[in-house]
């Protein structure tokens, strides 16, 4: 794999299957070594400041620490750990889009996992619940069922399917008809 340009490739894998030790000692041991993905690893395993420890540790002058840890930030949110995302992209937000990066930390301080999220037990919460799992990916009419009320699901298993798309169809209309 590194004959074609894809020498990190197993290091990020491993750390989006959740092996993040072993995903940082694969990073750790290539040369050069990715320094943004061993920070924002170290970040995940043992905490905001342990990453930002070993960014100023691994780096050489102020402008490599900002630039590695604003990248560590990247990593860290894409691999959805929001608050240690947030404290390296505040900690490497320099320059002219420096407001935009703060901006972007302080969102990530607000932001939850879906699945860990709570939701009332009532209609809102049934519609929040379907949005989220929308946006997701996830909704389908098994889950449609699954989170609406008892008479919602008896409702559904009555309606015929191919009826239900036949009456959601646009029925042309002919000239004749509408002259007439």
């Amino acid at each position: 794999m590194q004959k074609i340009g894809f020498k990190n490739n197993l290091a990020f894998a491993l750390l989006y299957a959740s092996k993040l030790d072993d995903a940082k000692k694969e990073a750790e041991r290539l040369n050069p070594q990715p320094k943004a993905f061993i920070v924002a690893a170290e970040a995940i395993t043992q905490g905001s400041k342990a990453g930002l420890a070993q960014a100023q540790k691994i780096t050489s002058g102020e402008y490599e620490s900002k630039t590695v840890t604003k990248a560590a930030g990247d990593i860290a949110r894409r691999y959805r750990a929001y608050p240690q995302a947030a404290d390296l992209l505040e900690a490497g937000a320099s320059g002219s889009n420096s407001g935009d990066v703060m901006g972007l930390a302080s969102i990530l301080r607000k932001t939850k996992k879906s699945e860990d999220m709570k939701f009332p037990d009532d209609p809102a919460g049934m519609v929040e619940k379907m949005f989220v799992e929308a946006l997701n990916g996830r909704f389908t009419p098994e889950v449609s069922m699954r989170l609406s009320r008892i008479n919602a699901p008896k409702f559904m298993k009555l309606q015929d399917p191919e009826e239900e798309r036949n009456k959601n169809r646009a029925q042309p209309v002919s000239a004749a008809r509408l002259a007439g």
